[in-house]
């Protein structure tokens, strides 16, 4: 990098110390996203639970919109939303559990080899 030959040691530390400091940062929001679409995730579960308990004939969809009603006033977004992610909060856990556990872990998914 030609822009930074101009940079002494001491910056370059800094450098260094910013951009791990931002890697770090980095894995603890993605810690704490895998968290919160778990959380999304057991939402979108008992609406479902509680659909089923009660055989509504919708399949659970007012069940689920009033769950997201609920979360959305906590969070300040709308229903809709709350809803979109629950379900896409459910597909992760539930069909990506391998790449969900490594976003809890703060990393990526485990590289198969071949």
């Amino acid at each position: 990098m030609t822009a930074l030959l101009d940079a002494t040691d001491s910056q370059m530390t800094a450098l260094a110390g910013l951009v791990e400091m931002l890697r770090l940062a980095d894995q603890t929001l993605a810690s704490m996203q895998a968290a919160r679409d778990g959380l999304l995730a057991i939402a979108n579960r008992l609406a479902i639970d509680i659909a089923k308990q009660g055989a509504h004939p919708d399949g659970g969809d007012h069940a689920i919109r009033a769950i997201a009603a609920e979360i959305g006033a906590v969070q300040r977004v709308s229903d809709r939303t709350v809803e979109r992610r629950m379900a896409d909060a459910m597909l992760l856990v539930e069909q990506f559990p391998t790449v969900w556990a490594a976003q809890g872990r703060g990393g990526s998914a485990p590289r198969t080899p071949g």
